[in-house]
């Protein structure tokens, strides 16, 4: 199943950047969960959860979802860097 990094409203109402997997019967998979916090200067992330082990991440009911999004280059850059994913320039440049 393909994992596609998305900005998640849950019910509850918190913002979540993971990688969501769809999963049959109703439910998603949230991996690599970071929640989006507001401060002062704009907004933080900050693990989701980080007294658990989410491990392979965490499945929930699709109904606790409220929309899903897919976040701007610079909030994705922000979440990669924070798991340790690889980046890849978004343009060429050439130094001379």
């Amino acid at each position: 199943m393909k994992k596609e990094l998305q900005i998640v409203r849950l019910t509850t109402g918190e913002e979540l950047v993971c990688e969501v997997t769809e999963f049959p019967e109703h439910q998603v998979q949230l991996s690599d969960v970071a929640i989006i916090i507001p401060t002062e200067g704009g907004i933080g992330m900050m693990y989701f959860m980080p007294y658990a082990d989410l491990g392979e991440g965490i499945v929930i009911d699709a109904s606790h979802v409220m929309w899903a999004t897919t976040p701007n280059e610079e909030l994705a850059a922000r979440w990669k860097t924070m798991f340790k994913k690889i980046l890849t320039p978004t343009t060429t440049k050439i130094i001379i």
